[in-house]
């Protein structure tokens, strides 16, 4: 089954063509990568599917849902999480902050319980600091950080940029 379908995607920032004619099917279960130079569009790639860079010509859909002209938000809430390039965490906001953040669009607080267990014993690091604050942990704890954030919300697509920057 098709989970994603990018048809002919042009995207612009300002009238700079930033994606021009971007066509992917990604099947439920498929792992995908996309390999380029710095400035090729990977990045515009994962920010028209969830929103964050509007799309001026082709269409997405998600689960058989056109969502081509979603925001964020509402791109999030169909399962679709997406952690940025540079991390994006909450620096003044602890660990705990950070992680519950992640589960905005959850209602069940068993779910939520049951997905920060799930999250801290993927990264055990942030179990022992879910008092610090983001901004005082490194780079690779930030990126661990980020990582379950997304994670809180139990995405069916988990979408990573850059998600080896800043570890060791």
């Amino acid at each position: 089954m098709t989970l994603l379908k990018l048809t002919e995607i042009d995207t612009f920032y300002g009238g700079i063509q930033a994606l021009k004619g971007i066509t992917i099917d990604v099947e439920e279960g498929e792992i995908v990568t996309l390999i380029g130079s710095n400035g090729a569009g990977k990045s515009t790639t994962l920010k028209s599917i969830s929103g964050q860079a509007p799309v001026k010509a082709g269409s997405i859909m998600y689960k058989g849902t056109h969502i081509t002209k979603f925001p964020p938000h509402q791109t999030a809430r169909l399962g679709i999480a997406h952690v940025p390039e540079g991390r994006k965490i909450f620096p003044k906001m602890t660990v705990k902050e950070n992680l519950t953040i992640g589960a905005f669009s959850l209602s069940n607080k068993k779910v939520i319980e049951e997905n920060m267990t799930r999250v801290l014993t993927y990264f055990p690091r942030l179990k022992e600091r879910l008092t610090q604050k983001g901004g005082t942990m490194s780079g690779g704890e930030q990126q661990m950080l980020a990582i379950g954030r997304a994670l809180m919300m139990n995405p069916s697509m988990l979408m990573l940029d850059e998600p080896s920057m800043g570890l060791a």
